[in-house]
């Protein structure tokens, strides 16, 4: 969309407007709905007030395990609430007024088709370290107009990163230059 005035370098979105546009659209991915069907898809503590269904969650997701998902007002009794349960998570928790269920699957989305106030949800996040697949060493070199890029090359030294449930701890050698790209040995 346009182009950068010399010199200028803002961060790691890949243009001026990519990383604006997509942080104002991440409230959109949070929920949807298709009809009688409401989906979850994150857990963050947030509110939402729809026409026929309110409900708040709370908790401190992803630093917690565990939220609670309380409905305020719903006026559609035949509402299908569908749970987003997380790829990887090996061991989710779910219950529903109190009572567990059962029948959980990871990766898949678990429809709640009965009545429900109060949903108690729990991602248990196991922490490991996980070796980068297609790891490559990149290099700069600057075009005339003043833009940074990055050059592919081979390397034996492949970095890991600790992973915890859907949080991922890393040194980012692209973006932290005094980490001197590929050289550190952790």
């Amino acid at each position: 969309n346009g182009t950068k005035p010399h010199d200028y370098f803002h961060g790691p979105d890949c243009c001026t407007a990519s990383g604006h546009r997509i942080i104002s659209l991440l409230p959109t991915f949070f929920y949807a709905e298709n009809g009688k069907d409401f989906y979850i898809n994150q857990y963050l503590p947030s509110r939402y007030d729809g026409k026929d269904f309110a409900f708040e969650i709370s908790g401190n997701y992803p630093e917690s395990e565990s939220m609670v998902l309380t409905v305020l007002s719903s006026k559609n009794k035949n509402k299908i609430l569908n749970l987003r349960i997380p790829s990887w998570c090996k061991a989710p928790e779910v219950s529903v007024n109190g009572e567990r269920v059962s029948g959980i699957e990871a990766g898949k989305y678990l429809a709640i088709t009965h009545k429900w106030e109060k949903i108690g949800i729990t991602f248990p996040m196991e922490g490991k370290w996980i070796r980068r697949e297609h790891h490559s060493k990149y290099t700069t070199y600057t075009l005339p107009r003043g833009e940074i890029m990055y050059r592919e090359e081979p390397t034996d030294k492949i970095p890991y990163a600790f992973i915890r449930g859907p949080l991922v701890y890393c040194l980012d050698m692209v973006w932290n230059k005094q980490i001197c790209n590929d050289d550190v040995n952790m």
